[in-house]
């Protein structure tokens, strides 16, 4: 193994692939590298000064390029308020073991020059300090985490990590480092350390306390803001854990979902416990003309049952088993003729197990009758009994017609509301804004 390790190493230096500083080692198992120590403050020294404050920091760099987070700031405040040729500051520092060379900050200014940041480098091999006689300074600021101590890949080079048993890992840089639009890329997939609730598995900087990651060891997935479980992704639930918490909706969280008490979702405008939003769903149909059945009608005959409404009253179930309640109220009228109908409903596809439904109306101003239908099933029509007669021509008459599904199939049962009118000439009208619901 660290005969393959060296040839590998060789071969990377070989193709100019791999940066190596004076820091790393390697071992029968490992390429170890140590980050290079930060100098410590510099010392300044000013010439022909007066009673003006100047201050500068050192940062070392390794010979891969890594540098180490800034000294702290050495200082004057007897240096001349100008800088020139022969009003300056001298500034001095000690080496660190693994530095290659040194970058120089002013951070502090007086008169003249006004520019702070990065004013020159000295390599190691040169005398530790550095004159700033109106050096100009590149408006940088100092680094202030240690980067050195890395094994740099040029031209996208990958790190790979040989496997205990067999393989290769890598991770591989992005085409463009230090943007948050460019990942790093692995061969494998990252196992991550138990976090905690201050300190989550994946978190971010300054504000380690918020992340994503498991907390307790459970296999709990939480999302963590400010040191406090938000969510918890369960096996089969997602849990919002402040009961008073609101899952907001739409750009500006106008509409929200709450837990109002135990048992009682709320669902409202965009703050907790608020009951004041509206629901719209495919479970409400309301027709949105009058439907006619007979000679010119909609529907040239419903000598044979037909499904009433435009659109029509149809439902379509999702493929579970359950329970429905179908409830509709129509108004109904008669062009001519006044012979018996029949309302009729049909659960197609897929029959329930069982299948109860009731009508009642007005059939005159004064006048009321009503039917019943239980022990359905299958999946041809059904009648609502006994038929219906309107008493008059040209009358608008309302009609509450209500079902129940026990046992509705897991493959799915599509309900439809029918009407049978014997005479094609009376020309039976379902008027526009008539509706049926369906319910769980």
């Amino acid at each position: 193994m660290k005969r393959l390790i060296f040839i590998l190493l060789a071969s990377c230096l070989a193709l100019g692939q791999t940066k190596i500083n004076t820091a790393t080692q390697v071992r029968a198992n490992a390429v170890v590298t140590t980050a290079v120590t930060a100098p410590s403050a510099p010392v300044i020294t000013p010439t022909l000064g007066t009673n003006v404050t100047w201050s500068y920091k050192i940062v070392a760099r390794d010979y891969a390029g890594g540098t180490t987070a800034a000294s702290a700031a050495g200082s004057t405040n007897t240096g001349a308020a100008t800088l020139d040729g022969t009003h300056f500051n001298t500034i001095t520092w000690t080496g660190v073991a693994g530095a290659a060379s040194y970058d120089v900050y002013r951070t502090a200014v007086g008169t003249s020059p006004t520019t702070t940041g990065k004013i020159g480098t000295v390599t190691v091999g040169n005398a530790l300090s550095l004159v700033d006689n109106a050096l100009a300074g590149d408006s940088s600021t100092a680094p202030a985490v240690n980067s050195s101590g890395a094994i740099l890949g040029a031209g996208g080079a990958c790190a790979f990590l040989a496997g205990s048993t067999s393989g290769t890992a890598s991770i591989c840089p992005p085409a463009v480092a230090g943007t948050t639009t460019n990942p790093l890329v692995s061969s494998n997939v990252i196992t991550l350390p138990v976090g905690s609730t201050s300190s989550p598995s994946i978190n971010f900087a300054g504000n380690t306390n918020t992340g994503i990651g498991q907390t307790d060891g459970t296999g709990t997935l939480a999302v963590v803001v400010n040191g406090s479980r938000v969510f918890n992704f369960l096996p089969t639930a997602l849990d919002i854990v402040t009961d008073s918490a609101l899952l907001q909706m739409g750009g500006g969280g106008d509409v929200g979902l709450s837990r109002k008490a135990a048992g009682y979702l709320a669902f409202g405008t965009g703050s907790a416990g608020s009951i004041a939003a509206y629901t719209k769903s495919g479970m409400t149909i309301i027709t949105t003309s009058d439907w006619t059945c007979g000679t010119g009608g909609t529907v040239s005959s419903c000598t044979s049952a037909q499904v009433i409404g435009t659109p029509a009253f149809t439902f379509t179930l999702p493929s579970i088993a359950g329970n429905w309640a179908l409830d509709c109220d129509l108004i109904v009228g008669q062009a001519t003729g006044a012979t018996a109908n029949s309302w009729n409903i049909i659960t197609s596809s897929n029959a329930p197990t069982n299948l109860s439904a009731g009508y009642m109306m007005n059939t005159a101003a004064t006048a009321m009758t009503g039917g019943a239908l239980t022990g359905g099933s299958g999946t041809s029509t059904q009648v609502i009994s006994p038929t219906w007669t309107l008493g008059a021509t040209g009358t608008k008459m309302p009609v509450h017609i209500w079902a129940a599904l026990d046992g509705g199939s897991a493959s799915g049962t599509v309900v439809s509301l029918q009407l049978v009118a014997p005479t094609v000439g009376d020309l039976v009208t379902i008027y526009r804004d008539s509706k049926c619901s369906i319910n769980p």
